[in-house]
C-alpha cells in the first residue's frame, strides 16, 4: 500500500509540474475537465490568478483589502482541501539567478522535509515545483515563481485531493504583470 501511495505521489507531482511547464495550453484543457465558472482575482501588486466562482477571497485579519500588493492572499472553497494561497515573497537579490535564489528559497520559506524539486515555467517565468513533506508524513507541494526580482509562492497544494483538477487549473492561470510605480 506504501509503494502505490508513493507511485501516486510520484505521478501526481510530474502532473502538477507538467501542468506548470505548459500553463497557457493546459489551462484552457483543465477548465474544460472542470465545469466551473471562473473569475479572475488581480492583485495590485502585479499578479491575477482564476479561482472558481463561489469560492471566498481572504488575506490576513487585519489586512482589509486582498487586492493591496505585498499581502498574501487565500482562496478557499467549500471542501476542506479547497485551499490555495498566493503570497509575495522576499525580492531576488541581483546578484543571484532566479534557479538558484529559488532553491535557497525552497529551503529556507519552509523547514518542513523537501522530497524533490523540479525545475518549470509558470506565465513564462523560472518556477520550481517543491514537494514537501509534513511531520505525519502527508506530502504536499507548493510552487514558487520569480518574476524579475519578485518571488511568489503558490501553494499548499495536496498531492491527493478531489479538487486537485481545480487547484490545477488555478495555478495554470496565474499571471504577473509589470507594477506602475507608486502602486
Amino acid at each position: 500500500m506504501h509503494r502505490d501511495l508513493v507511485a501516486k505521489s510520484a505521478f501526481l507531482f510530474a502532473a502538477v509540474a507538467s501542468l506548470v511547464m505548459t500553463a497557457p495550453s493546459n489551462a484552457t484543457a483543465a477548465a474544460k475537465a472542470t465545469p466551473l465558472s471562473w473569475t479572475t482575482f488581480k492583485n495590485r501588486g502585479g499578479w491575477s490568478i482564476d479561482y472558481p466562482h463561489g469560492w471566498a477571497v481572504s488575506s490576513c485579519h487585519v489586512c482589509r483589502d486582498p487586492a493591496a500588493p505585498g499581502i498574501s492572499v487565500s482562496f478557499t472553497g467549500p471542501r476542506d482541501d479547497d485551499f490555495v494561497m498566493v503570497e509575495p515573497l522576499a525580492d531576488k537579490p541581483a546578484a543571484q539567478t532566479a534557479a538558484q535564489w529559488l532553491n535557497e528559497i525552497a529551503a529556507t520559506a519552509n523547514l518542513n522535509t523537501i522530497v524533490e524539486k523540479h525545475p518549470a515555467s509558470l506565465d513564462g517565468h523560472f518556477a520550481l515545483v517543491v514537494r514537501y513533506r509534513f511531520a505525519d508524513g502527508t506530502p504536499w507541494d507548493e510552487i514558487y515563481v520569480a518574476d524579475g526580482n519578485r518571488t511568489f509562492q503558490i501553494g499548499p497544494l495536496p498531492t491527493q485531493a478531489p479538487s486537485l483538477p481545480v487547484l490545477r487549473h488555478m495555478v495554470a492561470t496565474f499571471k504577473t504583470r509589470p507594477v506602475k510605480p507608486g502602486h
